[in-house]
């Protein structure tokens, strides 16, 4: 269970296939289950990232951010390439 004001890392999405790329979102902090976003009043996890902006737990892959430091060397060592990305620069492409 995650805590309330507890740093998370996000993962917008990937790609198995060539070329391996993690689309990472960066990290941000868990803000609770909350009303709003894509599920419009039933209770979400939301997400306030460091780079600016929320994004809501059922648009991506967000874990602690230890977690989410493994999950990413795990995959960095099976040749994924780590693109940090942006919310703003993902939405408007």
């Amino acid at each position: 269970m995650h805590q309330v004001g507890e740093r998370v890392g996000v993962i917008l999405g990937w790609t198995p296939d060539e070329p391996k790329v993690i689309k990472f979102l960066g990290y941000g902090i868990y803000d609770g289950d909350l009303p709003g976003g894509p599920l419009g009043s039933y209770p979400n996890p939301r997400i306030t990232l460091e780079k600016g902006g929320v994004i809501w737990g059922c648009e991506c892959w967000w874990g602690s951010e230890e977690e989410i430091k493994a999950t990413l060397e795990r995959h960095k060592a099976e040749g994924y390439t780590i693109r940090e990305i942006t919310l703003e620069r993902e939405t408007t492409q």
